[in-house]
């Protein structure tokens, strides 16, 4: 049996798909480890170790950024869009959190000396110390944009990342010219060929293994009784957790588009964004999303990585509106797979969202659609086949 070490950034959308190949490998008679922070900056409530599968260790990562500098990071972050987001995320995030909890890492290795360490794509620290100790690792790509050059076509954006990327390997005493927050061994992407695109060429250490979603348990209360009586087709809304706080404006021309409609609406925000709530509406903060998503007949998203695909994994077209970061390229990969529609963040009236849901709804193409990314992700394999990849890293 083997010991299995995760490295994860305090960020709830990267740390999902690790609960459930952790609890694969659990299920084999593995050792599992996750290091991180004890809280989270964004999404769930409660500490990491609270959300681990039985028989998982949460070992707290030391940092030497305090809680004030990420409250710095999640108030500056809806400001930042554009090419800018590319270049906070890793002056102002990535390149930071890796400095100050290389140290915290590299300690928490020396104690328990783990055959396989595991790096998220944004948790560099955990990649750089299992280089400079000579273990074997992986990289687990929580978002399929991570997956080739941060913004294809941009020669000079992608050639100032690459550069920033050396710089912070040399300073830390990695003697590499290239870069190694991604494993040249393997590379674990939580979506499938068909969805990134067929066109596209990858790196035989690639292993697309669809989501990530098994074994996870969210007893968020949500008033199930309620949407499963309702005739009239459902949709869900939700701007993720990073956006939500952010999304007023948004959500206002929600309820313009929809208020009065012949439809049931799932909408993820805070209750005080709404100055009423209208009958056909369920307003809720958090829920329990892969148990909501069953009963539900299209969704719109700010195009998050995680949320884009547990839903095409139940088969749901997607209205697409992406903010910031790797959003717009996983809008891209919805729009061209014929699963969805794409709408700006900003400037759409109700109307044309009410049109581009109503899209969906009735023309059968898009749910079609939906359903072959499906099939593709379903048979990617999901956590299981990412943890024989791990397994076999192992051997």
């Amino acid at each position: 049996m083997g010991r299995f070490l995760f490295v994860v950034p305090p960020l709830a959308g990267h740390i999902n798909p690790t609960l459930s190949v952790g609890a694969q490998l659990l299920s084999c008679g593995h050792e599992v480890l996750w290091a991180g922070h004890e809280a989270l900056l964004v999404g769930g409530d409660g500490p990491l170790g609270d959300r681990l599968p039985k028989g998982g260790t949460f070992m707290a990562v030391e940092d030497n950024m305090g809680p004030e500098d990420y409250r710095k990071i999640v108030k500056k972050s809806p400001s930042v869009s554009g090419l800018q987001s590319l270049k906070f995320l890793y002056e102002d995030v990535f390149i930071p959190m890796a400095r100050g909890t290389m140290q915290g890492v590299a300690s928490i290795v020396e104690r328990v000396k783990p055959d396989v360490i595991i790096n998220d794509q944004q948790a560099f620290a955990g990649a750089v110390v299992a280089w400079q100790k000579k273990i074997p690792y992986a990289t687990f790509c929580t978002t399929s944009a991570g997956v080739q050059e941060p913004l294809e076509g941009f020669h000079r954006v992608n050639q100032w990342e690459h550069d920033r990327m050396i710089e912070f390997q040399q300073s830390v005493g990695v003697a590499c010219n290239e870069k190694v927050n991604t494993s040249a061994r393997l590379a674990v992407i939580f979506s499938s060929p068909l969805f990134v695109g067929e066109h596209c060429r990858f790196p035989d250490h690639y292993r697309f293994v669809g989501p990530s979603i098994t074994h996870r348990i969210d007893t968020t209360p949500f008033p199930f009784a309620r949407l499963k009586k309702t005739t009239t087709p459902k949709v869900l809304i939700s701007l993720g957790t990073v956006n939500q706080d952010h999304g007023k404006a948004f959500f206002s021309k929600i309820v313009e588009a929809f208020e009065h409609r012949d439809l049931t609406v799932v909408a993820v925000a805070p209750g005080d964004f709404f100055d009423r709530i209208p009958d056909n509406f369920i307003i809720r903060k958090r829920i329990p999303q892969l148990d909501v998503l069953p009963h539900v007949d299209c969704v719109v998203s700010h195009a998050g990585h995680n949320t884009v695909c547990e839903s095409l994994m139940n088969g749901l077209p997607l209205v697409v509106t992406p903010i910031k970061d790797d959003q717009s390229k996983v809008a891209s990969q919805v729009v061209a797979a014929g699963a969805g529609l794409r709408l700006k963040y900003r400037r759409f009236k109700p109307s044309d969202m009410h049109d581009a849901v109503m899209t969906l709804i009735h023309d059968p193409s898009y749910r079609e659609n939906a359903l072959r990314i499906k099939a593709s992700f379903v048979k990617a394999g999901g956590a299981e086949k990412a943890a024989r990849c791990l397994e076999e890293l192992k051997s």
